[in-house]
């Protein structure tokens, strides 16, 4: 199913369902590890980036991504990928009810990168939010917001200055592409 502008509501929360079950989850994932993958490819535009999914389920880990820098070593920094949901889906979860969670999921979070991909339409004061103690762990928020192609990256939000806030145009397909055509879409 197609999103267009003339969908219904009940539309949309078939489309949001469709995503979230089972069968469907990987693709979710996908798409989110991309989108914060580019992100991070926005804050360092010389390097090269790439992801791949993390192949266990339940894992700690959703996905790998790995930075190249000319004359430097690999590194890899390793993700687990949440998500405040769309009001579709569920009107009443907060984005403070997602962060109170990750203590208790994560009680080691050492060397993992929590990405929370942001799904709806929302203003937040970031001073107001109470930040989960995840020691050793870094804390980032992305998404797609403003214009229909523009994305965010926000992060570290568990550094003392709060980190960065990157802005970046997200593809999308034109008529007759396909995703052979993007291979290098992150160098």
């Amino acid at each position: 199913m197609v999103w267009d502008a003339g969908m219904h509501l009940s539309q949309i929360e078939q489309v949001e369902r469709l995503w979230h079950n089972r069968r469907m989850r990987w693709r979710l994932t996908m798409k989110q590890a991309a989108l914060m993958c580019m992100g991070r490819k926005a804050m360092f535009d010389l390097e090269k980036w790439s992801f791949a999914l993390w192949p266990e389920e339940n894992s700690p880990v959703d996905a790998v991504f790995r930075r190249q820098r000319d004359g430097a070593p690999d590194e890899y920094e390793f993700v687990q990928l949440k998500e405040w949901v769309s009001n579709e889906l569920n009107p009443n979860q907060s984005l403070q009810e997602v962060l109170d969670r990750l203590p208790q999921r994560y009680p080691d979070a050492t060397g993992l990168m929590i990405g929370i991909h942001v799904n709806r339409n929302a203003t937040t004061t970031l001073g107001d939010l109470r930040m989960p103690r995840l020691a050793g762990a870094s804390l980032w928020f992305f998404g797609i917001g403003g214009e229909p192609f523009d994305s965010f990256l926000i992060g570290d939000l568990l550094r003392e200055d709060m980190g960065v806030n990157c802005s970046f145009q997200h593809p999308r397909f034109q008529p007759g592409e396909s995703p052979v055509s993007w291979r290098d879409l992150y160098d």
